[in-house]
């Protein structure tokens, strides 16, 4: 009978035993191993694409130099960069959180514009008196800009679902605000410009493209600040999250201080969050 006693004993002492691990890994809380906390940071690398609108325009930054008015550009972009995402209320069932993002950003653009109206007198030997043609002149501008953006959003979970919304103010320190200016003739194909020896601007491509400048945007504002909205879904794996994001980021400050000149951007992206 007390051997029966002990097996039954030993039996059940190796039973539990063999539960234990499942019983640990339900986060059920005991005096001698108490349960692990969720999470309630998370940090990680930041990658994406930009695509760039540059609005309200500009006129030439030469000064008496005619140019028609830049009214629109845009170009493609990146941003690479980390994130620190802080869970608000209790991080086992938290749908909301403060998103904290450090980014570089560059946001180029390209502006074109057609012209006419500048009639040019062509003598030859055949016409010595010679006609009047109207060249058609492309006027563009390759902008180089480039920041330190600070992101600062609400991010809020919508129901059950993996599909969350985000907004809030970024603010972008400027590294970077350069243009290349240039004149570039398109017809006729005979024809070129005729350099000016009292400017100093650059002649290339046989006398048909003038760089009347190529340096900083004068006046540019060195702080932009803008306001994001987006949309994301969190694919958790373990202790770490995949978070493709889509966003627009409008534009409030000007480029310079001088031009209604705005940058906003499409922004399409992947977050990758580490929990702490």
């Amino acid at each position: 009978m007390i051997k029966k006693m002990l097996r039954l004993c030993i039996f059940c002492g190796l039973l539990t035993l063999s539960t234990f691990p499942e019983l640990l890994a339900q986060n059920e809380s005991t005096p001698i191993m108490p349960a692990a906390q969720p999470p309630r940071i998370y940090v990680g690398p930041i990658v994406g694409f930009n695509q760039n609108f540059h609005s309200g325009g500009f006129t030439s930054f030469v000064a008496d130099v005619n140019c028609p008015n830049f009214r629109s550009g845009n170009a493609t972009g990146f941003y690479v960069g980390g994130s620190f995402e802080y869970l608000l209320g209790d991080p086992e069932d938290a749908r909301s959180s403060i998103l904290a993002r450090l980014t570089y950003d560059s946001r180029p653009a390209s502006f074109e514009e057609e012209d006419t109206e500048y009639p040019v007198l062509v003598v030859t030997p055949e016409d010595p008196d010679g006609t009047v043609i109207f060249p058609v002149v492309n006027h563009s501008a390759e902008i180089d800009y480039n920041m330190i953006n600070l992101d600062i959003m609400y991010k809020l979970m919508i129901g059950n679902t993996r599909v969350g919304i985000m907004v809030g103010p970024a603010v972008g320190m400027v590294m970077d605000a350069n243009v290349q200016q240039m004149f570039n003739l398109v017809s006729p194909l005979e024809a070129q410009f005729k350099p000016d020896e009292n400017t100093d601007f650059k002649y290339e491509n046989d006398f048909r493209t003038i760089v009347i400048r190529d340096g900083e945007v004068p006046d540019a504002a060195g702080i932009r600040v803008g306001v994001k909205i987006g949309a994301l879904y969190e694919l958790s794996l373990s202790r770490f999250i995949v978070v493709p994001h889509v966003i627009y980021d409008f534009g409030l400050t000007k480029v310079t201080t001088n031009e209604d000149w705005r940058v906003n951007a499409f922004q399409a992206g992947v977050d990758v969050r580490f929990a702490l």
